[in-house]
């Protein structure tokens, strides 16, 4: 049947042995053969050898249509590949997906699956360090004529500004490789905030916070894991090491004179704030949509999710503690906790949380998920709402700010 001839032709070519394609006569059976190439191709995409195959199919409006609809699924497959990138490490299927980027760009007949696969190669650079690749994809997309390509731009720059390094002369002090900055207040209270690799905290965020904490003398430190590991397995000169790592920040707060000091973090990175100031005799932790353990396969949305967090068990081990657990025995331990209502994921551990009697939930709209919520909680007029009672409860400023 027509179907499988085709099938054997993608698996051929994706071994690197090129068949010849001659399509069908025009007319339906010539569309349902090109549609069924294409599937195949982005199923199993080898561009060294489907990019010919698929050139000698240029012309037709209908072979358009199937390379139209290849450019697509090799945009969805490029993001997949990156976004289990952290979980991987792998340096050769990071090239692995920029090349599908690249090919899914250039026989993109949508703006939206151009917009699609220049970011993913736009944060592909970003992760390599390249900043410069990175900004000349991002100009790229900004002279598109679409609102999906210009949104894409400013994503895009969002991340780079969160990535790019600070600049000389902001109070900060490098540790571990530059994974940790410390912004000292001259006390001896400091508050860690776990910041995600790809978070969209950006300067502007870290530094308003900053002046904020220095105004009630209390230190910022921040914690970014590039790796996109949320902490959870190490950080910087420890990546891979997560008890050296918990020990080497131990240590640098104890070398600076901070005698109290508590953590903060969003998601995985919340969930990691807590684990070091359980770990470390931190008074508290103040987290946003944070988890209270490694969720369980079943509680994942997703067999992509379900992959990648396969992929972080085995990588971190099953060793990390059950944080509703840890803090039942920890009666004084202050947690606050801000949440949204968008996901049944997130709701499990915000009741799982709620259970313990330290905790203080406080609930938010469905709409601010995520980074929204973060961006939301740090606005210029949100900030002393959000810590000064966290910082009350835990002793480090005097009730009412």
């Amino acid at each position: 049947p027509l179907p499988d001839r085709l099938r054997l032709l993608a698996l051929h070519a994706a071994a690197g042995r090129p068949a010849s394609f001659e399509p069908p006569p025009a007319g339906p059976e010539r569309a349902r053969a090109l549609a069924q190439l294409a599937r195949n191709a982005a199923a199993s995409p080898s561009p060294e050898t489907l990019v010919p195959l698929l050139d000698r199919m240029r012309g037709a409006p209908d072979a358009d249509a199937a390379r139209a609809r290849f450019a697509a699924a090799l945009a969805r497959r490029a993001e997949r590949l990156r976004f289990e990138l952290p979980i991987d490490d792998d340096p050769a299927r990071a090239a692995h997906a920029d090349r599908l980027a690249a090919l899914a760009a250039e026989h993109a007949a949508r703006p939206r699956d151009r917009a699609r696969a220049l970011l993913v190669r736009g944060l592909l650079r970003l992760r390599a360090e390249d900043l410069a690749g990175a900004q000349a994809i991002a100009d790229d997309l900004a002279a598109g004529a679409s609102p999906e390509e210009r949104e894409a731009a400013d994503r895009l720059r969002r991340r780079i500004a969160v990535r790019t390094p600070p600049a000389d002369g902001d109070g900060a002090e490098s540790f571990m490789d530059g994974s940790v900055r410390h912004y000292p207040a001259g006390g001896d209270r400091a508050l860690v905030w776990f910041l995600h690799a790809w978070s969209s905290v950006d300067r502007a965020m870290v530094a308003r916070t900053r002046d904020f904490l220095a105004g009630h003398g209390i230190a910022l430190v921040t914690v970014r894991d590039s790796r996109g590991m949320a902490g959870l397995d190490g950080w910087g000169d420890h990546a891979g090491d997560r008890a050296g790592a918990v020990r080497a920040l131990a240590g640098i707060l104890r070398a600076q004179g901070y005698r109290r000091h508590v953590a903060t973090g969003n998601s995985m990175s919340g969930s990691s704030a807590i684990w070091f100031a359980v770990e470390t005799g931190a008074l508290g932790a103040l987290v946003i949509n944070a988890f209270a353990g490694l969720p369980r396969r079943e509680e994942v949305p997703g067999r992509l999710n379900q992959r990648r967090l396969d992929r972080l068990v085995a990588r971190t081990g099953t060793d990390l503690p059950e944080l509703d657990r840890a803090l039942a025995g920890l009666p004084g331990f202050v947690l606050h906790l801000h949440h949204s209502d968008s996901s049944p994921l997130y709701r499990l551990h915000v009741d799982r949380f709620g259970a313990l009697p330290q905790a203080r939930l406080f609930a938010h709209g469905s709409g601010d998920d995520g980074g929204h919520l973060v961006a939301r909680l740090h606005a210029p007029d949100r900030l002393a709402g959000t810590y000064l009672p966290f910082l009350a409860d835990c002793g480090l400023v005097a009730a009412g700010g």
